[in-house]
């Protein structure tokens, strides 16, 4: 057995050498896990020193997994080899002493002068200022520093303040324990020690501990900047507590990002953190923010309530949006002393509400602790995976963390990534009959199921409200799709036991290739969220793929089409209607929406409309010409009406991808030579494209609004962000799909109506578009829409010929309404 851990370490050493050449997140996660199984079976072998090595390097490994350790890491990984080495190849390596309790020290002198005796193996260092009256201790030391050395942690005691004082100027340990009521005084000590060895106080991992319960000496703890608070505490559960601090000991400094528009405020915070050996970068703006997280990775942001254009409030709301600020810990520091405001920040993603003026001691503890938790969290998860051999299943906030990295990753033209966001059909009504419990073991079990169907290298994880996202490369679209259909399988093979009751589940998947991602993980997430909805929105049980994937039309037609894209549009070669756009609570006025479709030469493609030519005319460059010729004729046909004596307004269908420069000049030019009557043109846009492109288009649209064009809306598939996308581009018009303000569509997202209607309140109108029964109007009307379209009911015409009237609703749905 001894041999067999000689060999295994020899060849873990050589591979450790290679990751250190040339690191790679998956070698680095695989062989944390065999450092981990190497402990294992040298703690069963009695090797106590190899068992302690071993999981060291396991444990610092795991802290840098998501990349390369930076070189004061790199040489304690090292050394850490160079150890291990040390420990298999000297035969005479002395044992660490059997696990028995030690005779307690005849006198606290002894104590306080030595370090207790350890095996070569001990790799971290303690110091414990303790009780000098033994009945007040919370822990024997003696016991304490046993337990230590079993998970190779040097214990030092020291009963007085002076002596722990020199000690740490001396040499700094990698870990502190102190009885709770000694922490101020110790934080005390600290801060003055910053001085001469900056950012000490927060390097070093703080553990209180406290003989029994005290509501009291916990806050003071909590305040006095201890990282842990242990009361009744065993020695073993200390020494556990001390041992996981340091094995998640980060060296990296922390990372700060301070969004203040008061300059000497934000120097003021900038100073204090520097002090305690953080790094800052400063923003004096909500767009100065933006630019410091595209270019930087902090680990906390320090936010101001109120700033010129974006306030905090905002900013935060945006961040929550994006995939790699999820779990990005933001803590406001306002001099706003409202209870309702500290709710409102909390409320919209903030984690800590601080108030202006502040003491530098709690601004650097509060921060500190965040940071902490987090890379402690983090470092933990990943240990957690490896120690329950899960392999592929993630918690949310490191599988976020992956998709960003991968996002930013070159797109490979074979085995490209694909991310295949999963949703239980019919999950709200299986959320509102089922308690907590049984809900989490259903969601247990169907993550269960999925990752039954992983391979190497994949990695699932649970949203929430049973949804999934999963990450994983497949060769080709038709074996994602393939891939798609077997996961759906695999939730499906069989019916769930659900309060004794067997529940068949359905379930929809989208589907987003790395090109869809375009660099940016949040908007990969959301096109396979989209691509999942239109799913659902299809009948549920199926797969859809996201916007990259165009499914090949027939050779016959594909040609025919590629033709008709490729000659400039024209009289000859398009069709121009109008689609009424009727009033039932809005005002009757002339309002309609152009469509613009191609004219071929055959009966198949004598009217294409603009559903079936988009996505090739997208792949061949088409749009933004079939735009400007839609712009251009939009604007013959208002002026046209205006000299025959008739007012109109028309709605004009336009892609995000065709609003370009050359669309903007056009539409100046158009309106330079247009009288006023031309000023009713609004344009039309699919809020899913905006909120996928709206970053680039944002100046755009914005000089569209100072030209005077009126803007709309699309909404066909609810999105979990549409307060957020509304407010950022806020619309004249908001076109609903009918299909969103049914009945069951409105009971299953119930913030639908009072979002919209927020913005009602503001003028916005709002239009059901697609309507199909003439039954759906009363309850339209009831809803408090103003206008709708339908094919059915009032049809797309020639020429602005629909005899506008208002509506009149029955009059049962008039008693409603009262």
């Amino acid at each position: 057995m001894a041999n067999r851990v000689s060999d295994t370490s020899k060849e873990l050493l050589r591979q450790l050498s290679a990751l250190l050449n040339d690191w790679v997140s998956s070698d680095a996660q695989l062989l944390a896990q065999r450092f981990a199984e190497l402990a294992d079976v040298a703690h069963g072998t009695d090797q106590s020193d190899i068992d302690a090595i071993a999981r060291a390097l396991s444990a610092s490994l795991l802290l840098y997994v998501p990349k390369a350790p930076p070189e004061a890491a790199r040489a304690k990984i090292i050394d850490l080899g160079r150890k291990l080495k040390a420990a298999f190849t000297e035969p005479n390596a002395p044992k660490a002493p059997a696990q028995t309790r030690p005779a307690a020290a005849k006198d606290a002198g002894k104590l306080r002068q030595n370090v207790v005796a350890l095996p070569r193996a001990t790799q971290y260092s303690c110091y414990f200022l303790a009780e000098l009256d033994a009945l007040q201790r919370s822990i024997d030391p003696a016991e304490l520093a046993h337990a230590m050395q079993q998970r190779g942690v040097a214990l030092k005691v020291f009963y007085d303040g002076d002596e722990i004082a020199q000690a740490l100027s001396d040499k700094q340990p990698d870990a502190l324990v102190c009885e709770a009521s000694f922490v101020l005084a110790l934080s005390e000590m600290l801060d003055n020690l910053d001085r001469e060895f900056p950012g000490i106080s927060m390097r070093l991992p703080l553990v209180a501990v406290n003989k029994t319960s005290n509501p009291a000496r916990r806050l003071t703890s909590a305040l006095g900047g201890a990282d842990e608070y242990l009361e009744s505490a065993s020695a073993s559960e200390i020494a556990d507590c001390v041992s996981a601090q340091v094995g998640f000991a980060d060296e990296e400094p922390y990372q700060i990002l301070i969004v203040d528009d008061d300059r000497q405020q934000a120097m003021f915070c900038a100073g204090v953190l520097k002090r305690k050996g953080m790094e800052v970068i400063s923003a004096l703006s909500a767009d100065e923010a933006m630019q410091a997280l595209a270019s930087h990775r902090p680990d906390l942001v320090l936010m101001d309530l109120y700033m010129p254009g974006l306030n905090g409030l905002e900013l935060t709301a945006i961040l929550r949006q994006r995939s790699d600020s999820l779990v990005l810990p933001i803590v406001f520091l306002s001099g706003e002393q409202d209870a309702q405001k500290r709710f409102d920040a909390l409320n919209v993603g903030g984690d800590d509400y601080l108030t202006k003026p502040i003491r530098p001691r709690h601004l650097a503890t509060a921060v500190a602790s965040r940071v902490k938790r987090v890379r402690a969290l983090r470092a933990q998860l990943a240990q957690t995976r490896a120690e329950t051999g899960q392999q592929g299943l993630y918690r949310r906030a490191s599988f976020l963390e992956l998709l960003a990295a991968q996002a930013k990753l070159p797109v490979s033209s074979v085995n490209a990534l694909t991310l295949y966001y999963i949703c239980i059909d019919l999950r709200g009504q299986l959320i509102d009959s089922l308690g907590l419990m049984a809900q989490h073991a259903l969601e247990s079990e169907i993550g269960a199921r999925l990752s039954h169907t992983l391979e190497q290298g994949d990695a699932l994880t649970a949203l929430g409200g049973f949804e999934y996202a999963l990450l994983a490369r497949r060769s080709s679209d038709d074996r994602s799709l393939e891939f798609a259909t077997r996961l759906r399988g695999a939730i499906c093979a069989k019916a769930y036991s659900i309060d004794g009751d067997e529940v068949a589940l359905l379930a929809s998947i989208g589907i987003a290739a790395q090109l869809d991602a375009k660099t940016d993980a949040d908007r990969w997430l959301t096109v396979a969220h989209i691509a999942m909805q239109r799913a659902e929105r299809a009948g549920g049980n199926r797969c859809e793929r996201g916007v990259s994937y165009v499914a090949a039309p027939k050779p016959e037609r594909a040609r025919a089409l590629e033709t008709m894209l490729t000659e400039p549009p024209g009289r000859n070669n398009t069709n121009l209607l109008y689609l009424p756009i009727v009033p039932l609570r809005g005002a009757p006025l002339s309002q309609y929406q152009q469509v613009l479709a191609l004219r071929g030469e055959t009966i198949a493609t004598a009217n294409v409309g603009r559903r079936d030519y988009y996505a090739s005319a997208e792949q061949q460059g088409a749009l933004g010409r079939l735009d400007r010729y839609a712009l251009k004729r939009a604007f013959e046909a208002v002026r046209e009406s205006a000299r025959l004596g008739g007012a109109v307004s028309l709605m004009l269908p336009c892609s995000v991808q065709a609003l370009s420069d050359d669309l903007v000049q056009a539409l100046k030019q158009e309106l330079a030579v247009a009288g006023n009557e031309a000023r009713t043109l609004v344009l039309q846009f699919e809020l899913q494209e905006l909120e996928l492109e709206g970053a680039t288009v944002a100046k755009r649209l914005k000089e569209l609004r100072t030209l005077g064009v009126r803007l709309a809306l699309s909404v066909e598939l609810p999105r979990p962000n549409l307060r957020t996308l509304l407010a950022r581009h806020p619309p004249d018009f908001i076109s609903l799909h009918a299909d969103l303000l049914s009945d069951a569509a409105l009971e299953k997202n119930r913030t639908l109506l009072p979002i919209v209607r927020e913005f009602a309140q503001k003028g916005c109108k709002l239009i059901a578009q697609d309507v199909n029964q003439v039954e759906q109007l009363n309850s339209l009307w009831l809803l408090e829409i103003d206008y709708f379209t339908s094919a059915q009911l009032g049809p797309a015409r020639m020429q602005f010929d629909f005899a506008f009237s208002p509506f009149r609703p029955k009059p049962e749905a008039i008693r409603q309404s009262a």
